[in-house]
């Protein structure tokens, strides 16, 4: 139960409508310069359904640095790609600790 909402119960479009508002480009309309040095990395999957497609290129647009790795036959969070999603996240995020260093 997140938000009051089963997933068991709830629709999924209902789900996706409640999610739209905390996406992160909606949050940060006019983010700082100390947000636009802190890089984003989105892992998800070519059926993604719970996060806008456009996200990354919102982000892109209001100057962050995003990283995407879109998994071709997943959905939200490459689910059935942990293994490749975990590896691929804990290396760029070490590349990403070794670069503010």
């Amino acid at each position: 139960m997140f938000a009051n909402m089963d997933p068991r119960t709830t629709p999924r479009q209902a789900t996706c409508e409640y999610y739209e508002a905390f996406q992160l480009s909606r949050q940060l309309k006019m983010p700082s310069s100390a947000q636009l040095r802190k890089p984003i990395l989105m892992v998800n999957g070519a059926r993604e359904d719970l996060v806008s497609r456009d996200e990354p290129a919102s982000l892109s647009a209001l100057g962050f640095n995003v990283t995407q790795l879109v998994f071709g036959d997943d959905g939200h969070t490459a689910e059935s790609n942990m293994r490749e999603h975990f590896e691929f996240t804990a290396n760029w995020l070490m590349r990403r600790l070794k670069i503010g260093n």
